[in-house]
């Protein structure tokens, strides 16, 4: 059964954590991690690519709480 782990983005704003779905895989000791979605710390809604792409912006405050 698949589970989910949610892990911070590097270089991207502070508050920008990915979604991934953790999967055992037959070949390797590891398990697989895939990208599922992205979400926000702060509970606010990324929507769109052009949230995305400012959300990726690497910034130590939120743009949308200014």
């Amino acid at each position: 059964m698949p589970q989910t782990e949610v892990h911070p983005i590097q270089g991207a704003c502070r508050h920008l954590r990915g979604r991934y779905k953790v999967q055992a895989t037959h070949n390797s000791p590891f398990p697989d991690r895939r990208l599922v979605s992205y979400e926000c710390e702060l509970g606010l809604e990324i929507s769109g690519d052009e949230d995305l792409e400012k959300c990726l912006e690497p910034r130590v405050e939120c743009w949308k709480k200014k």
